[in-house]
């Protein structure tokens, strides 16, 4: 059942300026250079590039906004503000922006096209679904998303759901075929929409389970790496992953003895992202950066973020331009 509530959003221009001059960064000869900088009045929850408009587009539930941010033009654009999302994602042509909220069991669809942007709404509606609230969100190639939800005030292994919805059928199926799903599970998906990695809680040790869209099938979990809260990135085709400082490949997820677990420095950190061939991760250690290749796992340049926070989130742009980092004040655009 879909509902087609239309909730009309008022936009405003951020009048923000982007400045790289907080301080002068401590960088090797071959590390990457801050090319812009802009603040940032809430946490952010999640980031969507949008690659067809040069924009990022950054989830703030808690002011219940999507902030758009112009790479190009170094400057926000006008917020698209209505819902709260805590995860989203393009649609496969990238016309529309898909979200869920962080508030209750219901997605918003953004026709970015359209002169006058809105939303529509659609219900998850299952026995418990008045309870359950969004976690994370993800688009895959053939059409579907995968949505993950809890229960509000619970928390814990297996207290979570996994929906599968079709976007072109408006059906949705909820998914048996996950274990231990919890409040805290965040899903990254392949850059060709092929391959989606779940991380199934924040606790320690972390596990995680490879979904496969063509066989759609998910994989047995598998330990990943020790430590909470821990990040993951994925790369083009969804052969390699990090999650936090260690780097897996899917042969590994897929429960395969050649397959590869590799840790990236000396100890175990919780904030990474892969480039897209999957050759090089980049880790933070407090606010300093490291790039390291992944099977030589050896050290090709380290650079520290200016400031006094240390980034509680990185991005790798899909098409390998920029790394996107965020502190309590400031976004950070990174040249590497």
């Amino acid at each position: 059942m879909r509902d087609r509530t239309i909730i009309f959003l008022a936009g405003t221009v951020g009048a923000l300026a982007c400045s790289n001059a907080d301080t002068a960064p401590n960088r090797s000869p071959a590390a990457p250079a801050i090319v812009d900088s802009a603040p940032v009045d809430a946490p952010v929850h999640d980031l969507a590039f949008d690659q067809k408009r040069g924009v990022l587009y950054l989830a703030k539930p808690t002011k219940r906004e999507v902030a758009v941010y112009s790479i190009s033009g170094r400057a926000y654009r006008a917020s698209l503000f209505g819902f709260d999302a805590a995860s989203m994602d393009l649609s496969l042509g990238g016309d529309s922006l898909i979200l869920v909220s962080a508030s209750s069991a219901v997605l918003g669809v953004i026709d970015l096209n359209a002169a006058t942007p809105h939303i529509d709404t659609i219900h998850i509606r299952v026995a418990d679904s008045l309870g359950l609230v969004g976690t994370s969100l993800r688009v895959l190639r053939g059409n579907n998303l995968f949505v993950t939800m809890h229960p509000t005030g619970i928390w814990g292994c297996g207290v979570g759901r996994v929906f599968r919805y079709d976007l072109a059928a408006a059906t949705y199926q909820l998914r048996s075929d996950v274990d231990c799903v919890s409040e805290a599970a965040r899903m990254v998906r392949s850059i060709d929409r092929t391959r989606m990695l779940m991380m199934m809680d924040g606790s320690s040790p972390m596990a995680a389970t490879l979904y496969d869209e063509p066989s759609d099938r998910f994989s047995a979990n598998r330990l990943i790496a020790e430590g909470y809260g821990l990040s993951g990135s994925a790369d083009s085709t969804g052969k390699r992953y990090v999650v936090g400082s260690v780097a897996i490949d899917d042969q590994y997820a897929f429960g395969s003895a050649t397959g590869i677990r590799l840790f990236l420095g000396l100890r175990e950190l919780n904030l990474s992202a892969i480039t897209p061939d999957g050759v090089y991760a980049y880790v933070f250690d407090d606010r300093v950066l490291t790039k390291y290749h992944i099977l030589g796992v050896t050290t090709e340049w380290t650079f520290t973020v200016p400031g006094a926070d240390s980034p509680y989130a990185l991005y790798s742009l899909s098409d390998g331009s920029a790394l996107v980092a965020f502190t309590l004040s400031h976004l950070y655009v990174l040249k590497p």
